[in-house]
């Protein structure tokens, strides 16, 4: 532990070199990453604080950053006035689904945060069972995508904009380090 002080998060990297390597985060590192989801929410998906939103994290959860870090940037973002309720399913995806048809018509806006090819695969899942989809919104992380990509997942979760796709670029160490804008789309 760095300099005997106990960090408040610990996350893992996925291994991708062989071995996990454990990151620990404070309170302060936390509170950047909450104001990179803020930027996103407000800027790029443009719902007002008072907009009654749901967030389902998609990603794996346990030990890795991706799903811990998602989860905690949104649901921080309640501290600072925003209608948010977040939910973390994790890669379940019949749960996923079940979430999308009984709590997610309650809201104005939905974000799915996930591995863009496992949202892909719940878009699938949705549209097959004839889901409604309103007011979503992806954010992705963990792996690039095409336009053609994008342009597949807006037509299976009836997304309007271009924008209210975004992938953001992260690590384990440092959580989230960009995102796409409307402009770089």
């Amino acid at each position: 532990v760095p300099s005997g002080n106990f960090p408040a998060i610990a996350y893992a990297s996925s291994g991708s070199t062989g071995k996990s390597t454990f990151w620990f985060r404070n309170k302060e590192q936390e509170k950047h990453a909450s104001e990179s989801h803020e930027v996103i929410v407000k800027d790029v998906y443009g719902i007002k604080k008072a907009e009654p939103t749901l967030v389902i994290i998609c990603f794996s959860m346990g030990v890795w950053v991706a799903g811990n870090s998602e989860a905690a940037g949104f649901s921080s973002l309640t501290e600072k006035g925003y209608n948010f309720t977040t939910i973390t399913p994790g890669i379940e995806k019949k749960d996923i689904l079940n979430i999308l048809k009984t709590i997610a018509p309650f809201y104005k806006h939905v974000i799915l945060a996930g591995y863009p090819p496992f949202i892909s695969d719940c878009l699938h899942a949705a549209k097959d069972e004839k889901i409604n989809l309103k007011g979503l919104k992806i954010l992705t992380a963990g792996d690039t995508f095409t336009e053609h990509w994008r342009e597949t997942a807006m037509m299976l979760g009836d997304i309007k904009n271009p924008s209210h796709i975004i992938n953001v670029y992260g690590c384990a160490d440092a959580s989230m380090l960009g995102h796409e804008t409307p402009l770089s789309i």
